[in-house]
């Protein structure tokens, strides 16, 4: 880590839990992301630059099938932590949760799983998603790119204008710290 700071190069962490304890108490939920988090920023022994989280299950998410209020609540008390039992807290509750855990390090949140169906239009209304809740990026490759090249380069053509006209100051902020971070090492 230390040599690669050295030479300008970031540290990149996937913060992605797993692991049967772990799916045991909720999976990807944001409080197992956010606990992956903590540990590879510089309060943890990692010291990433940036980390890379899958987009976090909620309160619906995990509670998804059940229709019952209560066995809705009953389901969630199992596998949040105590002090979450009494907040029905959303997926985009979560990812800020997560953010905020980051600190000063840069959240880019993953594709997610393989998309059969409208990938490029499901693709850009969900990176809207994840930066209007404060995440620095999104992860688009395989869902963007399983189209024709053709296909595929237009329509994020026509579309970076929607992603990148909206007034991300965090989004900024971070490329200027990241630009000035690589050039004051090199």
């Amino acid at each position: 880590i230390e040599d690669s700071h050295r030479y300008g190069l970031p540290i990149i962490v996937w913060c992605y839990p797993r692991g049967e304890q772990i799916e045991k108490y909720g999976g990807e939920t944001f409080w197992n992301i956010a606990d992956a988090v903590a540990q590879a920023v510089d309060g943890g022994d990692i010291g990433a630059d940036i980390v890379k989280v899958s987009f976090p299950k909620g309160y619906d998410e995990v509670t998804k099938g059940i229709e019952d209020s209560e066995k809705k609540m009953e389901k969630w008390r199992v596998v949040a932590p105590i002090e979450y039992h009494d907040m029905q807290i959303s997926a985009d509750q979560g990812l800020r949760w997560i953010i905020e855990a980051a600190g000063y390090v840069g959240v880019i949140v993953s594709g997610g799983e393989k998309k059969e169906v409208d990938t490029l239009r499901l693709n850009i209304e969900s990176t809207i998603r994840c930066m209007e809740t404060g995440a620095d990026g999104r992860i688009i490759g395989r869902n963007v790119f399983k189209n024709s090249p053709i296909e595929a380069l237009t329509f994020l053509e026509t579309q970076k204008g929607v992603i990148l006209g909206m007034d991300y100051k965090k989004m900024a902020n971070l490329e200027n710290a990241a630009w000035t971070f690589f050039h004051q090492t090199l």
